[in-house]
């Protein structure tokens, strides 16, 4: 079976036999930034992206090509979709909401603080921590409680204190226990002064409320 094609360069002979107008459709999309994602290109600069091979399906059709459409994504920024938070704690994540995580973890609403390979930290986890809505560095304490249907429940007690008193601890649900080693390798590479991490097993099932739910 063939391998996928490498891309080729393109000529200037090539450039040079372009009608007027597809040349003018070129340089037009490379000033608007539908060529490449950059904005504002010169002629000499769309043509020498003409020659490096690069895709033109953005100028040709007078739309975003899918690599402009991702830059522009992570530029804009995404926000978390709650409906993908709620599913991932329940593990039941659809393709849709799978894709929607995707979207957000490359985009720059997607926290500094949180793993950016998706090898180290899964999406649905990821989308889990970020919904406590604070990194760890405010975190006191943290007590991660199996249950007996292998979910893990995890409990954060923020640091400070408002006009009621101790902060609120967040209670938030990960789908299974590699959910929680991933958030227990996290914490460790963190090493947040003062932050103690628990763990413990609930032998008999004791609901913490609607699956998903977040304290507020």
């Amino acid at each position: 079976m063939p391998g996928p094609r490498n891309q080729q360069r393109r000529t200037a002979e090539q450039w040079e036999s372009l009608s007027a107008a597809q040349r003018k459709r070129y340089v037009s999309a490379g000033r608007t930034g539908t060529l490449s994602g950059r904005k504002g290109l010169t002629e000499t600069q769309v043509r020498n992206y003409y020659l490096s091979g690069k895709s033109l399906t953005a100028a040709r059709r007078g739309r975003a090509s899918k690599e402009v459409t991702a830059q522009q994504a992570k530029a804009a920024g995404v926000e978390l979709n709650n409906a993908a938070v709620t599913a991932a704690q329940a593990g039941d994540l659809t393709d849709q909401l799978s894709d929607d995580l995707k979207a957000w973890r490359k985009s720059n609403g997607y926290p500094d603080w949180l793993p950016k390979s998706d090898a180290i930290m899964g999406d649905d986890t990821a989308a889990i921590l970020a919904s406590i809505g604070s990194p760890p560095s405010r975190w006191e304490s943290v007590v991660l409680e199996v249950m007996p249907d292998g979910s893990v429940n995890m409990t954060v007690q923020r640091k400070g204190r408002n006009q009621y008193g101790k902060a609120k601890p967040i209670t938030v649900r990960l789908p299974d226990i590699d959910s929680a080693q991933e958030v227990g390798r996290l914490l460790q590479s963190m090493r947040q002064p003062g932050l103690e991490v628990t763990m413990e097993r609930n032998d008999s099932y004791k609901s913490p409320g609607p699956r998903g739910q977040v304290a507020a």
